[in-house]
């Protein structure tokens, strides 16, 4: 978002401004993604486990998933595109 707004060449205020509000309300996803990450829960479905019945909640229907054996598919490779976002360089 941050290499958009450069290359939209909008102000430094806002840049800021919108930066540090998108970074304060994201904090606590991304800590909680993390804890999940190193507690071993499951963050991605496998494709054929996406229809999630009316009945259960998100959290639930993860523990059934885990119940029944299904783990989080493998990452095979990075993707490249996402190395841009480790800078605030625009290319």
């Amino acid at each position: 978002m941050l290499l958009a707004m450069k290359e939209s060449k909008v102000s430094e205020t806002d840049q800021f401004i919108v930066y540090r509000g998108v970074r304060i309300a994201g904090e606590s996803a991304w800590g909680e993604n993390g804890a999940n990450r190193k507690s071993g829960a499951m963050r991605i479905i496998p494709s054929d486990k996406t229809d999630v019945p009316p009945n259960l909640t998100w959290p639930d229907y993860l523990k059934n998933l885990r119940a029944v054996g299904i783990k989080e598919p493998q990452q095979t490779t990075a993707v490249s595109y996402c190395e841009l976002g480790n800078t605030t360089n625009v290319p």
